[in-house]
């Protein structure tokens, strides 16, 4: 079942656009990355998904309800965090999801279950009782996330979540997000940690100045030669074999080549090295990384930031 649709969807500002005629579906349970260097329209395009600001053309769905024409049908199925969690510092955790779980028109018979419930889903509930100044960032992230899903949402929406995340909040993160879509929920989101998104997303989008140019299933997007790293004495001379062979082999560095081959064919290799006198040291798969990927699409010279970073200032 398709719970979020985006069809041909344009924002455009004056004479300036923003994003430009983008589609893409997110399918029920479906971890849905998306991805793009800054100002290349993620924002703007969440912003249109959650209804904060109104697409120039096209159409949005959400569980089969327009944006624009069924707007209350269409929130009442999404959950969401822009940037930053809405909390309140001075209050518990739990007095903060009372707050929301009366905003979001909860009976009041089933608060107090559906509050411990999703502590429960976000590994809160032994500190729900302790002030929100006193959580870390992690911990607030995850309550963000708890009062997102309090109203049963089937699209959680986020962007940027693990801003700012150290490596066990990321984790942590990462773990109560898989689980979510466990059970059924479905997630887009968007974010600058490319490792990250290659170990949670099951299909990622990828957005560059306001166009979708790729759309596919994270091991597709990584697919490509089958390579191997080989850590050899002398490089020269192992190079002159495996060329010789007909293989295509690079210099990575010193004393390291890399040699497109297939896995069927490694062991053959190593006994040609090793028959003309090559040392071998070490013999390793080259798989392409998301970051690798991103960059050849997009031809973006400059890494975008492994540790996070600020989200794109395209606002509408």
């Amino acid at each position: 079942m398709t719970v979020l649709s985006v069809e041909g969807v344009s924002k455009r500002i004056c004479s300036r656009t923003l994003v430009q005629e983008i589609s893409m579906t997110v399918k029920a349970g479906e971890v849905y990355g998306f991805l793009g260097p800054n100002g290349a329209g993620k924002t703007t395009t969440i912003r249109m998904i959650v209804g904060l600001i109104k697409p120039t053309a096209g159409r949005i769905r959400i569980c089969g309800h327009d944006i624009q024409t069924g707007r209350r049908d269409a929130l009442r199925s999404v959950g969401t965090i822009v940037e930053n969690p809405e909390t309140y510092s001075y209050m518990s955790g739990y007095r903060n999801l009372l707050h929301y779980a009366r905003l979001a028109g909860i009976p009041r018979r089933k608060i107090k279950s559906r509050i411990e419930e999703v502590a429960e889903i976000a590994g809160l509930s032994d500190r729900l009782d302790d002030l929100v100044k006193r959580y870390s960032l992690g911990m607030r992230q995850r309550l963000g996330v708890a009062q997102a899903i309090l109203a049963h949402p089937r699209l959680l929406v986020l962007d940027e979540p693990t801003n700012g995340l150290d490596p066990a909040g990321i984790r942590e993160f990462r773990q109560l997000i898989r689980k979510l879509a466990a059970n059924g929920m479905s997630i887009f989101i968007s974010s600058h940690m490319l490792s990250e998104i290659q170990q949670m997303c099951d299909r990622v989008a990828v957005l560059h100045k306001g166009q979708m140019i790729a759309e596919k299933q994270v091991a597709e997007l990584l697919d490509s030669e089958p390579r191997y790293r080989i850590r050899v004495s002398p490089p020269s001379l192992a190079q002159s074999i495996l060329q010789t062979w007909g293989k295509e082999v690079k210099e990575v560095g010193r004393e390291e080549l890399l040699v497109t081959i297939d896995q069927k064919e490694v062991p053959a290799m190593v006994r040609l090295l090793v028959k003309d006198d090559v040392e071998i040291h070490g013999v390793e798969e080259d798989k392409n990384s998301l970051e690798e990927t991103f960059l050849a699409l997009t031809g973006e010279q400059r890494e975008l930031s492994s540790s996070g970073g600020k989200g794109e200032q395209e606002h509408a």
